[in-house]
């Protein structure tokens, strides 16, 4: 049956799936962003599966991963047995032909674990990592020799707990002055600038392809992070499913706005989703709405280098937890071009109360979007539109406009 899983996943293109009496379903699918391939199989571990911490640990040591599927049934002949999907991730490094031999080692040792549980043999679920096991080293029978001599060496396990995410020296881009104060021509005008960084975590689908014991691990892999938080990020994480008008009043306080569900977000809505809201009012997340984790900083006033400290720290914070939990971020915010977006909350009252002032920002360049009496501008950047310098040359360029434009409406001049 191990052969069957082997075969499967280097079968050619369009064999996206495969069945084995002993281990079930064989799936193979992209998940996330940046992680590459996964090859997973679902297996029945009747024994080993009634000591969960333990098949945990083992799997952390062998570099696969491991989730209950709950409402799965057993293949016919098995009962009622509890059902496992393991599944074998690859980095941005590793080659598609390393993971089926990965998964085919990791799946024979805990099926050796198992058999040995079943009989009443003594176990050590202490086991050697696979990067030492040599049957890896070896190439697989259906891979040609070209395909191996551009392939990566056998991945360690790309959800391997890392250090500490928080780097030593900051990007140039935070030792810039300009950051500080980069709309002081418009100091009156801008009363509040947001960052929001989005993040997903490598082996899981996006929350709109999520089942239900998939996204509640995304809770509590995120809220558990952000529960940890100190300082000036400390706050409280508030699931959807019991919010109150009170926590909702919070959260729009701080211009986190509250979406209804989508066509591609209302599966088991609000289930396993929620918002987090530091008490100094300075950090804000959302989780599983669009992406996993969805985190905003907020600073009044123009100061936008002290709002990317902030939305820098929060990340690492959560980067190192997930790792610590024995998984990996998909894309680090680094010098932030990972999903970044500059908002600026502006007072235009002159100019926000023509009927065409969403034409004048359009043509300055600049996204609007009013939440209650607030008006937010975003710079539209071409191409990768994501740093955060990029981000705020633009807005300078297209707030001198509507400025511009602001100071002529006070002088009784017409604009159009």
């Amino acid at each position: 049956a191990l052969e069957v899983v082997e075969s499967a996943t280097l079968a050619a293109a369009g064999r996206g799936f495969a069945r084995s009496p002993r281990l079930g379903v064989l799936t193979s699918c992209l998940v996330g962003l940046g992680p590459g391939v996964s090859f997973g199989a679902i297996v029945a571990l009747p024994s080993l599966g009634r000591r969960m911490e333990a098949l945990r640990g083992v799997c952390d040591s062998l570099g696969v991963r491991v989730r209950q599927l709950l409402g799965h049934t057993a293949p016919a002949g098995q009962g009622d047995r509890a059902m496992f999907e393991v599944v074998c991730v690859g980095g941005q490094e590793s080659h598609p032909a390393d993971l089926p031999p990965w998964l085919s080692t990791a799946l024979r040792v805990l099926l050796r674990i198992d058999q040995q549980l079943e009989d009443g043999a003594e176990v050590s679920f202490d086991v050697e990592p696979l990067r030492t096991i040599e049957s890896l080293s070896s190439p697989p029978p259906a891979a040609s020799a070209a395909s191996r001599a551009t392939a990566a060496p056998a991945p360690t396990p790309s959800h391997a707990p890392a250090a500490a995410a928080v780097p030593a020296a900051l990007p140039d881009e935070l030792r810039l002055p300009a950051l500080d104060a980069p709309f002081d021509f418009a100091a009156d005008a801008v009363t509040e600038v947001r960052l929001r960084g989005r993040r997903n975590i490598e082996g899981f689908r996006l929350p709109a392809a999520m089942v239900a014991d998939e996204r509640a691990e995304v809770e509590r892999l995120v809220s558990c992070a952000l529960w940890d938080f100190a300082g000036e990020l400390e706050g409280d994480y508030h699931p959807l499913s019991f919010m109150g008008a009170a926590e909702t009043e919070a959260a729009e306080a701080v211009g986190v706005r509250m979406p209804a569900p989508s066509a591609s977000t209302a599966h088991d809505w609000p289930e396993a989703r929620g918002v987090f809201l530091a008490h100094s009012g300075r950090l804000a997340a959302w989780v599983n709405e669009e992406e996993h984790l969805s985190l905003w900083s907020l600073q009044p006033g123009a100061n936008v280098r002290a709002a990317l400290l902030r939305l820098r720290a929060a990340d690492a914070l959560v980067e190192d937890a997930v790792c610590r939990a024995g998984w990996r971020v998909a894309a680090r915010l680094g010098d932030m071009r990972s999903g970044t977006r500059l908002e600026l909350g502006v007072a235009l009252p002159l100019l926000a109360a023509q009927p065409n002032f969403d034409a004048f920002c359009t043509s300055a360049g600049m996204q609007v979007r009013r939440q209650g009496r607030r008006c937010w501008l975003s710079p539209v950047v071409e191409g990768r539109g994501d740093a955060v310098l990029e981000q705020v040359e633009a807005a300078q360029s297209g707030l001198r406009q509507l400025v511009d434009l602001e100071a002529r409406l006070s002088k009784g001049e017409q604009v159009g």
